[in-house]
């Protein structure tokens, strides 16, 4: 049987897909090295916008943002590493893209609905707990198969650094759409 999609539902991907691309784009390019600030011998943005975008994307989308998330991470890696997709790069991107919807399942679990269509309005605080949640979640299992498949693994300074990274990157792109929204608000 095929899955049908709605037009709004589609819209949303397109735009989603869209954000999460500039996020790629602002983090990597633009933003310094934090893994040269730290020493690090791999190359890690200072502030991760990507992770906030999934984490909205996973909000707002919920097990079916893993099929905009996924692909345009991949795809996003080859084009900011010359064509070069490590075992590890595909590891950390499936995690990803997997590590949102993951999380809101977790605080699901747990008795708090902090998901879009929960019926009631989430404060930013929540969508941050959930997102650094999610980085815990990304690093754990990132460490745990780099070590299984006998793959160099982070430092714990490396690590800290990218939950760091993660938190900063999201709790900026939520400062920066409510500040967007609340101008448009304002102007309409």
């Amino acid at each position: 049987m095929p899955v049908h999609f709605p037009g709004a539902t589609l819209r949303l991907g397109g735009a989603l897909t869209g954000l999460l691309i500039v996020t790629y784009v602002l983090s990597y390019p633009v933003l310094p090295d934090g893994g040269a600030l730290l020493g690090s011998p791999g190359w890690h943005p200072l502030i991760a916008f990507p992770h906030g975008a999934k984490i909205l994307i996973a909000w707002m989308m919920g097990w079916a943002s893993v099929v905009v998330v996924l692909p345009v991470a991949i795809l996003m890696k080859l084009v900011l590493q010359d064509g070069h997709l490590t075992r590890a790069d595909a590891v950390v991107s499936v995690l990803g893209a997997l590590a949102g919807p993951v999380a809101f399942d977790l605080f699901l679990w747990a008795g708090f609905d902090l998901r879009r269509n929960g019926g009631h309005r989430v404060r930013w605080q929540g969508i941050t707990l959930v997102g650094l949640v999610a980085s815990v979640l990304k690093l754990f299992g990132a460490c745990l198969l780099m070590q299984l498949c006998g793959m160099r693994s982070t430092t714990p300074v490396e690590q800290l650094s990218y939950l760091a990274a993660d938190t900063v990157g999201l709790i900026l792109l939520l400062l920066i759409l409510m500040l967007a929204f609340r101008i448009r608000r304002g102007t309409d």
